[in-house]
This record gives C-alpha cells, sequence and structure tokens, in this order.
C-alpha cells in the first residue's frame, strides 16, 4: 500500500510540475504557454452553426447585393424568359454569371446540361414504351410488364427507375391532396 501511495504522489506532483511549467513562462512575458494538443470534435453537431461556412460567395460586381432563394429564383426566372425567346447557353452563361457568379453559373450550367439529357433519355423511354404497349396487343399481360420491366432495365438503374415512375403517370410528378 505504500508504494502505491508514493506512486500516486509523485505523478501527482510531476502533474503539478508540468502544469506549473506551461503556465509559468505565460504570465511572465516569456516563452508562450504550451498548448496542449487539441482532440478532435466529437459532436460538432451540437455545436450552433456558423453562419459565415454557409455562405454562399459573391462575386466582386455584385457584393452590395446579397443572394438569397428570391434572388437566385429571379435570375432563373429571367434566364427562362431568355431560353423562351431564343437565347443560347452563352447569353444564359453571362446572365448567371454578371448576376450571381462565374462559379454559380457554371453549376447552374451542368444542372441544365443534366437535366437536358434525363429528360431526353425519358423521354426516348416514353416513346419506345409506346411502341411496346401498341405492338404486343395480342400479348399476356404478364409479357407486356416483363417486356416494359426490361426495357427500364436496360435503360436506367434502379435508382433512376423510382424517378421514372413519376414521369409514366402524366410528366411531372402532381403532390396528393
Amino acid at each position: 500500500m505504500d508504494t502505491r501511495k508514493s506512486m500516486i504522489w509523485i505523478g501527482a506532483a510531476m502533474l503539478g510540475a508540468v502544469v506549473l511549467t506551461a503556465a509559468l513562462p505565460a504570465r511572465q512575458g516569456g516563452m508562450p504557454a504550451l498548448n496542449p494538443v487539441a482532440e478532435p470534435d466529437l459532436f460538432p453537431f451540437l455545436k450552433p452553426l456558423d453562419s459565415s461556412a454557409l455562405s454562399v460567395p459573391q462575386p466582386a460586381a455584385s457584393r452590395d447585393t446579397q443572394l438569397t432563394p428570391t434572388n437566385i429564383a429571379g435570375v432563373e426566372a429571367a434566364a427562362q424568359n431568355m431560353r423562351a425567346q431564343g437565347a443560347g447557353d452563352d447569353q444564359i452563361y453571362r446572365l448567371r454569371a454578371d448576376a450571381l457568379s462565374p462559379d454559380m453559373a457554371d453549376r447552374l450550367a451542368q444542372l441544365d446540361r443534366a437535366e437536358k439529357t434525363w429528360n431526353a433519355r425519358v423521354n426516348d423511354y416514353i416513346a419506345e414504351r409506346d411502341r411496346l404497349r401498341d405492338g404486343t396487343a395480342a400479348a399476356s399481360d404478364e409479357q407486356k410488364i416483363y417486356a416494359l420491366q426490361q426495357l427500364r432495365d436496360s435503360r436506367f438503374t434502379a435508382e433512376e427507375q423510382i424517378q421514372l415512375g413519376a414521369y409514366e403517370t402524366g410528366g411531372s410528378p402532381r403532390l396528393m391532396q
């Protein structure tokens, strides 16, 4: 028991000496205090969000106007109007870059390209689906279902087929009331 108590006292004395040597030079204006090794933050979700990390970078030309969802929606409405009047992708890009930022204009252009590709794939699928339905009038219901599922599997992944169901009912998903 005596060795155990003496070990505890020695450990406590060493810890006290480390704390004093780390804090003493900082108080005397000498060396800065030693920073202990920072432990990783295991619960970052418990801290309030830093609003500066969530802000969207703004170009120098539009720093006086704050980017809000309403402003972005206004720019997108203007882009849709320009597109309806026959504007090209380059003109739409310039509008978005001037109003938002070049980086955001690039991202929106990528989104436009992805949406065009998806819509083309869906339209091709629907045309082929209609041809299958019309051409297999004599086939049984099970054969029609099997043929349609093979068509879906050949053109879309399993995740995409979930989204495809919304387009098959009438072109756009509708919320139930």
